[in-house]
Formats: C-alpha cells, sequence, structure tokens
C-alpha cells in the first residue's frame, strides 16, 4: 500500500522513493527530472503496479497508461529490468 505524505512518497510493495525537495519532487526511477505533487503520486502508483506485476490485459493497465501520461511517458519509458520496483 502506498504511503502519499507531505514530504516523502513510498510503499510496501516496491522500493520506489519519492521524496520533496526545494525545487519539487524527485522520483527514485524517474531520473534527470523533478516532478510536481500530483506527478509524484503518479509515480508511486506507477511503481506499486509494476511491483504487483500489472501489465498488458490487466484491469488496472489502462490506469497506468493514465499516470504514465500524465507524467509525458509511455510504457517504452519504463525502466527495464523493472527498475526498482
Amino acid at each position: 500500500m502506498a504511503f502519499l505524505g507531505d514530504e516523502v512518497m513510498c510503499s510496501d510493495l516496491t522500493t520506489a522513493l519519492c521524496m520533496r525537495t526545494p525545487d519539487g519532487w524527485w522520483v527514485s526511477w524517474l531520473t534527470g527530472r523533478l516532478v510536481d505533487r500530483n506527478g509524484a503520486v503518479s509515480a508511486i502508483m506507477i511503481a506499486e503496479a509494476m511491483a504487483a506485476g500489472v501489465g498488458p490485459g490487466h484491469r488496472m493497465w489502462p490506469y497506468v497508461c493514465n499516470w504514465l501520461a500524465e507524467l509525458g511517458l509511455t510504457v517504452a519509458d519504463l525502466p527495464s529490468g523493472g527498475g526498482s520496483w
């Protein structure tokens, strides 16, 4: 289950982490950019879904695709090999 705090976001399903910085939110698996709080929520939800084995055909897959789109990403942008899930 995801913990969505004001300074840190994490999950008991994955090692992915989001941390608030003075300039935005840092996401452990999304290197090279910062996001806003909504983006951090999307990022941790994506990480949880990937850790749970959600993929094409799963009932949660459309949500994953929407969260990716909110971040300006596609499935091809997910870390190969599962990233830090």
